[in-house]
């Protein structure tokens, strides 16, 4: 069911299908009809949304495996962060008094967000599922939120400051926080506890999660080489590569459905990647004698 307000055209996509190295992943290049560059922000279920630019400027579509559907969006620079359900969570600037707001797209009806702090000049979200979302605000303080719709709560970490949260699914949270030692480092917090995140054989403070889905976790993860993105399943630590790309970017995931950019000779291109279950994910990737390492150039 398509639950959102159409503006413009709505088109019927055009794909290629690449197959991953390992068995059983595929990899869906997107390709927005007659536009050569977009960018999917996130994804919930099977639906990608992002941004597409064109000879008319920032447009924001949503994109259900059949058809993208341009929204009719009032900010002519919002930018999209993430989606869950047919509700989208972005920002957008105010250039008149140079201040960065929040957005939530619900029901076709598009609400401004603001920390509710006087002097705020940015209110940044990073992810929503369900009534909630995380986000980061500046002001004349800074950190992190959880917004319900009615109540803003700030998160802190009870062994370091600084926390960045960057993604949502029901009551678990990943981001990262700086430690007493100074590093940043990844954490998911269930509501009650915060457990650590590090990247096996990196130094501490290498991961940085950006979004979660039920047990699995995407970010990406620092070495001598550079930055590579990667999946923990709880159990195992994958790589993500797109088959040939030079580079491989995440930028957010649902369930089995995970999107980002790569890139190759001819330059940045979307991606939709489907993946094995749990189960199956955990035997391919202990199947692997070791993880192959890109390094990543933003």
């Amino acid at each position: 069911m398509n639950f959102f307000r159409i503006a413009g055209q709505v088109l019927v996509a055009t794909l290629s299908i690449a197959t991953a190295a390992h068995g059983g992943w595929s990899w869906t290049t997107l390709n927005y009809p007659g536009e050569t560059y977009i960018y999917p922000a996130g994804v919930s279920g099977n639906t990608v949304a992002g941004n597409y630019n064109d000879a008319t400027g920032k447009h924001v579509f949503v994109y259900d495996g059949i058809t993208w559907t341009t929204l009719d969006c009032p900010y002519p620079d919002a930018e999209v962060i993430d989606i869950d359900g047919s509700n989208l969570v972005g920002y957008h600037t105010d250039n008149l008094v140079d201040v960065v707001h929040g957005y939530l797209h619900s029901d076709g009806t598009w609400t401004t967000l603001d920390y509710p702090e006087a002097g705020t000049v940015l209110t940044y979200p990073t992810g929503i599922s369900g009534e909630r979302i995380v986000g980061l605000y500046t002001g004349p303080g800074e950190g992190s939120f959880v917004y319900d719709g009615t109540t803003w709560t700030t998160l802190s970490h009870p062994a370091g400051y600084r926390v960045t949260a960057n993604g949502i699914d029901g009551d678990r949270i990943v981001g990262t926080y700086t430690g007493v030692e100074g590093w940043e480092r990844g954490f998911l917090y269930d509501g009650t506890t915060w457990t650590t995140l590090d990247y096996p054989g990196t130094a501490a403070g290498s991961f940085t999660p950006i979004g979660v889905s039920g047990n699995v976790i995407v970010g990406y993860y620092m070495d001598d080489t550079g930055e590579h993105s990667c999946l923990y399943d709880g159990m195992t630590w994958t790589a993500l590569n797109y088959p040939g790309a030079l580079d491989t970017m995440v930028n957010g995931v649902s369930g089995n459905s995970i999107v980002g950019l790569y890139s190759d000779a001819s330059g940045d291109h979307a991606y939709l990647l489907t993946i094995p279950e749990p189960a199956t994910l955990s035997l391919l990737a202990m199947g692997s004698l070791v993880l192959v390492r890109r390094a990543r150039q933003r």
